[in-house]
């Protein structure tokens, strides 16, 4: 076993070595070095100056000639932050330790106009339940008309499953629900998802997703869908009001791009923040970090929100000194609606013309099935048809390797990794996993190879 781990530990030797040996070519400190790696690491990984139309050749144009080896910490970070600003990117961000500052337009602003103690205070009717550590509220505004608010979309996929599905049950009799996201700054994808498949009346297309996968600008994976579907033991698909507003991120964002799409869900308030992409940090030479948004997303007639934010279908909004005087107008305007409107079905038909079968699910089924030879004999058959009936997503494989990796199911991750790297031989993860992977079944060799592989990419 040791000579397993000493294969890993040589590979990370190694490309620890490179990575110090190109940081002690220069002070890591130097202004000048670190403009240029925040701006090269942009230029190489950002995925939405297309969406966007930036011109970043231009940014460097105008904030390059501001940065001296004489440039304090302090101008070097109010100067990259004021080139990040101009991306409108709140997943873009500087990091060193003590602060965070973003470069989206809504970056350390409190939502002022939006109070769930208020909420709690004076709309609801009796004891309110809090759940999931104060991440989930829900009560009952009338007789008839539930609510419930998410803070955010961090708990986890169990206790979030088994918190929804109780509230699920809580309103069995409702004739309306009341669904807020207002100051939620997020959270994960998956949890976003598994809250709006309670409220889903079928299967239908929300969002598509595209990852930066090479050196040019508008180099992006194929599409990838997502799609809501009904989760849980039962399914509210009464009226309902999806409240949202301008801080109601991230997570948020795409949980409200999800709700939209099913006909009996209304979407009031205002704008989301818009910061939909998922990010990853890198350590700067002076131990500042950079957070990089590296995915274009858009909803499921392809047009993309991200630095806009999803809008509501009837914008109502606070302004903070309706707050401070102990009045949710938003709310207000929502119930009213419900009790004396109750808003007719949309016509959400879009969201039923991209559904689109996952190459992965098919592969996890049919492993689970028929065995991994069958699997992996499938999933190659299918995507050499290269039709658009299904697709073969990264983030998807890579999720799916991460868990047959967790779960010591090598054979498993082997056979998906091996798609994952014919199809996309540039992404360097799927050579580590593939790697892990063969020394779990004990092929030293191939792990071997595989490395000796990766240095390339």
């Amino acid at each position: 076993m040791a000579r397993l781990w000493i294969v890993f530990a040589a590979a990370c030797l190694w490309a620890s070595a490179a990575v110090a040996e190109n940081e002690g070519s220069a002070n890591p400190r130097d202004p000048v070095l670190n403009f240029e790696y925040v701006w090269k690491s942009l230029d190489r990984n950002y995925a939405q100056f297309g969406v966007k139309h930036v011109d970043w050749d231009a940014l460097y144009n105008v904030y390059r000639p501001q940065v001296t080896p004489a440039t304090t910490d302090e101008e070097l970070w109010s100067i990259l932050l004021s080139m990040l600003r101009n991306l409108n990117d709140a997943h873009v961000c500087l990091a060193d330790g003590t602060r965070r500052n973003c470069g989206g337009l809504m970056d350390a602003r409190e939502p002022d106009d939006f109070s769930l103690d208020l909420v709690k205070s004076k709309y609801l009717k009796g004891a309110a339940a809090d759940t999931l550590k104060g991440r989930f509220t829900y009560g009952w505004l009338s007789d008839g008309i539930g609510y419930m608010h998410f803070g955010d979309f961090k708990a986890g996929i169990g206790p979030t499953s088994q918190a929804i599905d109780m509230a699920i049950a809580e309103f069995a009799g409702a004739r309306g629900m009341i669904v807020d996201v207002r100051g939620n700054p997020g959270g994960t994808v998956n949890v976003a998802e598994l809250v709006a498949n309670r409220f889903a009346d079928r299967t239908r297309h929300y969002m598509r997703t595209q990852t930066r996968y090479g050196p040019k600008h508008d180099d992006l994976t194929p599409a990838e869908y997502r799609n809501v579907e009904p989760g849980g033991p039962v399914q509210f698909t009464r009226p309902t009001i999806l409240l949202a507003h301008r801080l109601s991120a991230s997570g948020a964002d795409i949980f409200v791009l999800a709700m939209r799409v099913l006909p009996h869900v209304t979407v009031v308030g205002d704008l989301t923040e818009g910061a939909f992409s998922a990010q990853y940090p890198d350590r700067m030479p002076n131990g500042w970090t950079l957070w990089v948004a590296f995915k274009v997303m858009s909803d499921c007639n392809g047009v993309s929100w991200e630095g806009v934010g999803v809008p509501p279908d009837l914008r109502m909004l606070n302004a903070p000194a309706d707050i401070a005087s102990g009045t949710d107008r938003v709310l207000e305007f929502a119930l009213q609606l419900l009790e004396k409107g109750n808003p007719v079905p949309q016509d959400e038909s879009a969201s039923l013309l991209n559904l689109r079968t996952s190459l992965v699910k098919e592969y996890v089924r049919d492993a689970s099935e028929k065995g991994v030879e069958a699997a992996a004999a499938g999933l190659n058959r299918a995507r050499a048809k290269k039709g658009d009936a299904s697709f073969f997503g990264v983030d998807e494989t890579m999720q799916q390797a991460t868990q047959y990796l967790g779960s010591k199911q090598y054979a498993e991750a082997i056979g998906l990794l091996r798609a994952c790297r014919e199809d996309y031989p540039q992404i360097a993860s799927t050579y580590a996993m593939l790697a892990q992977a063969y020394l779990g079944v004990g092929d030293i060799a191939a792990a071997e190879k595989i490395l000796k592989e990766s240095e390339k990419v």
